[in-house]
């Protein structure tokens, strides 16, 4: 049996035929990997036993949501997307604190594997056990937003979450992001990954319930740990600027700032990425991460 709060099910999806099949996922990974990057990292290594080229129909996508995802646990709503990156032909996971981590969790899975290359550009929509294959010729060129947006239109459903790619991913661009709902899976290009393979987008409506073991133990440690964060004297600005608000603190005070692909750990020119100088001109409002315990 898998833990509470995991389904013990993978949906993997073959672009090519087009097919997907529901796979039980091994009852030892959960000891082992947990789950989130652990369960990525484990597919990733299984399927690719040699150099694959990343702009391949070869080269796999999985997605995986954090152990915590769905649950009630302060900033657990992260879902990791996996493969050999475009940019640095070598692994490379990316994270969001998108809420499709948690779609599709409440559609009954703890990861999504994809492979294979569409005839034409295509969305995926999964709706729990029902997975379709659906033409994405008319959104081929839109941006993320307005793809996200149409698709909902289309499917008409407004709770429908939805990740895409846009024309840098259509065109291969190597550093090309993933977006859903606002929230980049920005890291290592894996949106040309997304565009070699014909997928415009993948859109999630999970109905299905995900509980812990003790919902009322859940809870009370829910309340209490959010209690603690927000008496950090860092909880303040945290909540005000995000995560950038760690920029200086890791420039100035670590020198483990990721700079020129991880050749340097401090970054010179950083005044004009930093938020304490870009927040008060272009901010509109904030908006959190799903889960996160700081939605200002």
């Amino acid at each position: 049996m898998p833990p509470a709060g995991m389904s013990g099910k993978m949906l993997w999806i073959d672009l090519s035929k087009p097919s997907y099949e529901i796979r039980d996922v091994p009852e030892e990974w959960y000891e082992k990997y947990l789950g989130g990057n652990g369960f990525a990292t484990k597919i990733l290594f299984d399927m690719v036993k040699e150099r694959v080229e990343p702009l391949s129909a070869e080269n796999p996508v999985v997605i995986t949501p954090g152990v915590f995802n769905a649950l009630p646990v302060p900033t657990g709503g992260k879902c990791q997307i996996t493969s050999v990156s475009p940019l640095t032909g070598t692994f490379s996971d990316s994270t969001s604190g998108s809420p499709i981590g948690a779609e599709i969790k409440h559609a009954g899975y703890d990861a999504l594997v994809i492979v294979g290359k569409a005839e034409r550009p295509t969305y995926v929509v999964i709706r729990n056990e029902k997975v379709e294959f659906k033409d994405a010729t008319p959104l081929w060129g839109m941006t993320t937003h307005d793809t996200q947006e149409e698709i909902r239109r289309i499917e008409g459903d407004r709770r429908m979450i939805v990740a895409s790619i846009g024309p840098a991913g259509e065109r291969l661009v190597r550093f090309a992001c993933v977006d859903s709902d606002h929230r980049q899976f920005g890291r290592g290009g894996l949106g040309a990954v997304w565009g070699y393979k014909n997928l415009k987008a993948l859109a999630v409506r999970g109905t299905l319930s995900v509980r812990p073991k003790d919902p009322r133990r859940a809870l009370e440690l829910l309340k209490r740990w959010t209690e603690t964060m927000k008496e950090s004297p860092a909880y303040r600005d945290d909540t005000k600027y995000g995560t950038g608000e760690f920029l200086e603190w890791m420039n100035r005070e670590r020198g483990t700032f990721p700079t020129r692909n991880w050749r340097e750990g401090v970054f010179k020119e950083r005044e004009k990425i930093d938020p304490y100088y870009w927040a008060p001109r272009y901010s509109i409002k904030n908006k959190a991460c799903y889960g996160c315990c700081k939605p200002v």
